[in-house]
């Protein structure tokens, strides 16, 4: 069925066509459904531009922080940061609007008060003044109007190789060429940063809406890079297995999702697509990877890579970015830090961790009860300054201790890190998940426990 545009005053007349009636009805069914979405999350918007400001504060703080790191690009990080902060702004403009005429508009349509509806075959748009709710089975969508984006510049901060990269990977998936410019439309703030990253020069932000959904609301970026290189400028460019690594590590952060292991569950990892050539583009990298998978045909085309074959993709690809680009390490293990950066954390940390420890900045902490209450993880010496760092801007000025030791048996060192218990409880205080997750650590070292002193300095904690 074709769409059709049908004015506000059509649904109350009377209509003796069956057919009519039947699409009357349909169309009713989809309206209470659209209200009741909406409505279950309407008041969670503050919260969400609250949430998002505060992200990309935490963000802007953070790169003034690498500027004195990396003081060769200095300059460059600071204007990045500049950039970020007048995103923030645009934010908080975009927050204004909404409370004085979106918020008003969409109550407005819910309620009846429209300039027309466009109805698809199991899908329709609810058309205002400053607002559109976009409905079908699967999402719901409140699309801002009248306020518009914002055109900025940011500076080179990351390699070029890297650029190109990931540039390949997300233009495989979630990107798309808007006039001659790559474009991409995201609802994940950790991904339309990492954008800008890829595309520096002059770039076009824009707030384009909230999905609605059972998690909550998002918002929808459309970004678009003026200076970017097409997908024709950047393709075949990959030399070597570890560019093909990083390729499929930003494939899949694009359209792909990523599964750690838990309890019985292997990691998994997955690329979904309906492009036939573009899919087997990544089918012929997995094979030059030397990677394990499955494919499945169905509607839409996945392929599967799971358990140590997960973990080695993974592996690999953070490997290659923390040698080759390690302030753009950096920042994606802050920006795995998140509200939204699930995704990412999870690439972060597709090993099994062990019975006792808890996911953290994609290492695996153990919760240690034995000589103290502390959280402690067995890292790289070259990861180590990364890991404390990223925990510092985490949770604010806590202490962490650094040992290092020396495996008697082959030479190599490595540090432990331990969080001590008064820095501990700071972070618990800080972060839900991972004060439940660590009440469940407790819980089952409780269980363990073969005798009750153990169980007695436990229920200390």
């Amino acid at each position: 069925m074709m769409s059709q545009a049908i004015p506000n005053n059509m649904l109350s007349e009377v209509v003796s066509d069956q057919t009519s009636q039947t699409i009357d009805k349909e169309m009713k069914r989809m309206l209470d459904e659209v209200r009741l979405r909406v409505m279950s999350r309407l008041g969670e918007a503050d919260d969400a531009f609250d949430r998002t400001i505060g992200d990309l504060t935490r963000f802007r703080d953070f790169l003034l922080g690498l500027a004195n790191k990396y003081s060769n690009a200095g300059e460059d990080i600071r204007a990045f940061a500049k950039a970020v902060e007048e995103i923030a702004k645009y934010v908080g403009d975009v927050k204004q609007w909404y409370r004085e005429r979106v918020y008003p508009g969409v109550m407005g349509l819910i309620n009846g008060k429209y300039e027309y509806i466009k109805r698809g075959k199991a899908s329709l748009s609810i058309v205002g003044d400053y607002a559109t709710i976009s409905y079908s089975r699967t999402s719901t969508k409140i699309l801002i109007k009248g306020i518009g984006g914002l055109n900025i510049e940011v500076p080179p901060i990351i390699s070029e190789r890297a650029r190109k990269l990931l540039g390949i990977g997300l233009m495989r998936t979630d990107g798309y060429v808007q006039r001659g410019h790559p474009a991409m439309t995201t609802a994940f703030l950790w991904q339309m940063l990492l954008w800008l990253m890829i595309y520096p020069g002059k770039q076009y932000v824009y707030l384009k809406g909230i999905n609605v959904s059972k998690k909550g609301m998002r918002f929808v970026w459309h970004l678009v890079a003026y200076d970017g290189e097409k997908l024709d400028q950047v393709n075949n460019q990959m030399n070597n297995v570890d560019d093909l690594a990083v390729v499929l590590f930003a494939g899949v952060l694009g359209d792909g999702s990523a599964n750690p292991p838990s309890g019985n569950k292997k990691a998994r990892i997955e690329l979904v697509g309906a492009d036939e050539e573009k899919m087997n583009m990544w089918e012929d990298i997995l094979k030059a990877l030397g990677l394990k998978y499955y494919r499945r045909n169905r509607r839409l085309i996945t392929l599967e890579v799971s358990g140590e074959n997960a973990a080695k993709l993974s592996k690999t690809a953070l490997n290659v970015i923390a040698t080759k680009d390690s302030l753009l390490f950096d920042v994606m293990m802050f920006l795995a830090s998140f509200h939204d950066g699930e995704k990412l954390r999870h690439m972060f940390f597709m090993k099994r961790r062990g019975r006792y420890s808890v996911e953290l900045l994609g290492k695996a902490f153990t919760v240690d009860v034995a000589r103290s209450f502390s959280l402690r993880c067995n890292v790289a010496s070259e990861e180590v300054e990364q890991i404390v760092n990223a925990l510092k801007n985490k949770y604010g000025n806590i202490t962490v201790y650094t040992h290092t030791y020396t495996r008697r048996r082959d030479g190599y060192t490595y540090v432990s890190i331990e969080v001590p218990r008064h820095s501990l409880i700071r972070m618990v205080m800080l972060d839900d998940d991972l004060r439940r997750s660590i009440m469940a650590i407790l819980c089952l070292r409780y269980r363990d426990a073969e005798d009750e002193k153990t169980r007695q300095r436990i229920l200390k904690y």
